[in-house]
């Protein structure tokens, strides 16, 4: 009796036994886990920064990124807020006002045949007429001139993922693009006040028989008392001169884009005229 006891205790510890080491090789069950937190977990290629920079002085350019694209341009362009200064660049200074808009036309041209447009690129004039008052400097002798005022410009261009080194050189060609196309205005245009006496700083396009400006700023208005007043963008508020300064764009693949006119924002201007009379301003230019 007393050794059937002992052997049925022994089976006994030998099952719990067992049964330990079954629990302890069991697969643990773990709960589902949702598809929102299964992206959270995994790194976004569009958290990437714009610009990633990598060993040997190298960076490459992110297609994937969202982080805004910045692009623009500066003009290397005459500015000046002294009467004197607009008198120098200019060929012709006429005083009279803008009568009407006569068309839109594509500034560009074939550069094999200029009587032609370009098909590569498009940068809108806009021709006025203009009739001629007084004629304050140059050989002007028609009664209505031509006015050709830049309107805006078609932009192409597109994010790769190249690589470059510290030069500019290219390391590793793209493989990647996002393309973008789109049309800025101007910086410096304003539409003119038909009716609005006006003196412009002008030079002459005999080819097309127009003027266009020829320097920033190019028109300066009078009132009824003959006192001037400049008409620039660079005399807007800070808040209206970012909105001509800046504008935004969407790539193929819907990443912002920033394109930014460095003229207004970086370029130092003082109006050394509005506020004068006619008389002060033609004396202050010493035509005769």
């Amino acid at each position: 009796m007393k050794r059937k006891s002992i052997i049925f205790a022994l089976l006994l510890l030998l099952n719990c036994l067992l049964l330990s080491a079954c629990e302890e090789d069991a697969p643990v069950e773990q709960p589902e886990q949702s598809a929102e937190a299964e992206a959270a977990e995994s790194p976004d290629p569009a958290d990437e920064p714009a610009i990633i920079e990598l060993e040997d002085n190298c960076i490459q350019f992110s297609v994937r990124s969202r982080e805004p694209w910045v692009t623009g341009g500066y003009a290397d362009y005459p500015t000046s807020g002294n009467s004197q200064v607009l008198r120098d660049h200019a060929d012709s200074i006429v005083i009279g006002h803008y009568d009407e808009f006569i068309k839109a036309w594509n500034i560009a041209r074939d550069l094999e045949d200029s009587s032609k447009e370009s098909s590569e690129h498009y940068v809108e004039g806009h021709i006025y007429s203009f009739q001629v008052e007084q004629v304050v400097k140059g050989e002007c002798s028609e009664e209505t001139i031509y006015i050709n005022i830049p309107y805006k410009e078609r932009i192409r261009g597109e994010i790769t993922n190249v690589v470059i080194n510290d030069r500019g050189s290219i390391v590793k060609e793209a493989t990647e693009r996002d393309l973008y196309e789109f049309e800025v205005i101007r910086q410096f245009y304003i539409e003119p006040k038909l009716g609005e006496r006006v003196m412009l700083f002008l030079r002459g396009d005999p080819e097309f028989d127009s003027y266009f400006a020829a320097i920033e700023p190019y028109m300066i208005a009078f009132d009824e008392n003959d006192i001037a007043e400049v008409r620039s963008n660079f005399l807007l508020s800070e808040e209206e001169k970012l909105k001509h300064a800046q504008q935004f764009f969407k790539t193929e693949s819907g990443r912002d884009v920033i394109y930014r006119h460095s003229n207004l924002l970086r370029d130092k201007f003082t109006d050394n005229i509005s506020g004068k009379s006619l008389q002060q301003l033609l004396e202050e230019m010493d035509l005769d």
